[in-house]
């Protein structure tokens, strides 16, 4: 799953989520700093979908892609990984196995800096990107770790 573009907008910064699997993932947000959760905790994505979600300056947290899951319509449910405590809405960090995409957004204490990453500290699920685009980037990537071992892209969202 290609966490797609990262804009900034003023004093916001603009994810733009982007599915490029075949298949529906289910993406799960956590919020780090009490700047507010973004895209509800947790939704699905279709495959080649997109998503835009606004963060404020100073904005810290996660994404991450829940796969095989089933939901009934009260948001109650089961993933195949990373599964959320049964619910379509995250209310806490991601369950291992699961890849992860970290971000502190303008942080005071940092020189009002930006910082990301594609972590695997809590295992593999699928492959991720992140590319920041900005008159202040220079088309900045940052790629899950597995795609330097070939991972086939079809095996990516």
């Amino acid at each position: 799953m290609a966490l797609g573009n990262v804009f900034e907008v003023a004093s916001a910064t603009v994810f733009s989520l982007q599915n490029h699997c075949s298949y529906t993932v289910w993406q799960g947000t956590l919020f780090g700093n009490g700047a507010g959760i973004l895209g509800s905790g947790g939704f699905a994505l279709q495959p080649g979908s997109s998503v835009h979600l606004t963060a404020p300056s100073g904005w810290s947290g996660r994404f991450w892609a829940r796969t095989g899951c089933t939901f009934d319509d009260s948001g109650a449910g089961k993933c195949a990984t990373e599964d959320c405590a049964g619910g379509l809405k995250c209310i806490g960090g991601g369950v291992p196995p699961v890849t992860l995409v970290e971000f502190k957004i303008g942080s005071s204490d940092n020189g009002n800096k930006d910082f990301y990453d594609v972590s695997l500290v809590d295992g593999y699920n699928v492959g991720m990107r992140v590319r920041a685009l900005s008159p202040n980037y220079q088309n900045l990537e940052s790629l899950s770790p597995l795609r330097k071992f070939g991972i086939p892209h079809s095996s990516q969202i």
